[in-house]
């Protein structure tokens, strides 16, 4: 009867424990898991803010190694192109040297002369390549001055359009005689023409060769306009020149025989 008690409270005591845990053991991992789950979230948190500052990061030295390389295929380009343009120049004054029936050197412009920007530039040769004082200075599309000064390696021009500057000249068509001078603003004006000399717009004005400082037939420019002042008798022609006075980067001298 007593075995019989004892095993009654074992099975009893047992199936308490039994349904005990099936009650807590669900809650307590329910609890578990929901305490585990937040640090989750601020770990995954903090994992995925640190992925995006690294690719930021990368992100960021990229695009930098990009702007350089842009950069420099930019220079690359602008380089080439300089050097193609340059080439360029250099072979169309090149080939009017061989044509020309006059002793020519190339040279560069290398500075404009501080004192004068508009009228006086400084070249790369000079009395070593047999350039002296009184050279006429010309590119292929026409006159540009003279030099005025003579160093050993470099030499200052004076420009046609500077107020000092006289060229003995003529209108092509008509052969009527006149003085290219500069004038304010840099403009050209050709001067001294007869009340009844032949001009017309558009007429090209050369050297006449007149007084030996210039050869004959170098172009100067071309008739842009007419006037004939009231107090005086003589005709007026303003002159465009041929060449770009102010993007000056290459000329030919013509040297002395």
């Amino acid at each position: 009867m007593l075995a019989r008690k004892k095993n009654s409270a074992i099975l009893f005591s047992a199936a308490a424990v039994a349904i005990l845990a099936s009650i807590f053991i669900p809650l307590f991992r329910v609890n578990l898991i929901d305490s585990l789950r937040c640090p989750l979230k601020v770990f995954s948190f903090l994992s995925r803010e640190i992925e995006k500052i690294v690719s930021y990061h990368k992100i960021s030295i990229q695009n930098q190694q990009l702007k350089k390389q842009i950069g420099l295929s930019r220079r690359q380009i602008h380089e080439s192109s300089e050097l193609y343009l340059e080439n360029i120049r250099i072979r169309q004054l090149l080939d009017f040297k061989q044509m020309s029936v006059y002793p020519l050197t190339a040279a560069s412009v290398i500075a404009y002369d501080p004192s004068n920007l508009s009228s006086i530039i400084i070249i790369d040769k000079g009395r070593r390549e047999g350039i002296i004082r009184d050279c006429a200075v010309i590119t292929n599309d026409g006159l540009v001055g003279r030099i005025i000064e003579a160093g050993n390696s470099t030499s200052k021009v004076l420009l046609i359009n500077d107020l000092n500057s006289g060229v003995a000249a003529f209108i092509q068509r008509s052969r009527s005689q006149g003085l290219a001078s500069g004038s304010l603003g840099g403009g050209i004006m050709l001067r001294y023409l007869s009340p009844e000399a032949d001009v017309q717009i558009s007429d090209l004005v050369v050297t006449s060769g007149l007084g030996g400082l210039y050869p004959k037939g170098i172009l100067i420019g071309e008739i842009s306009g007419i006037r004939q002042e009231d107090n005086r008798p003589e005709k007026i022609a303003l002159l465009e020149p041929s060449v770009n006075l102010n993007k000056l980067e290459e000329v030919l001298v013509v040297l002395k025989e």
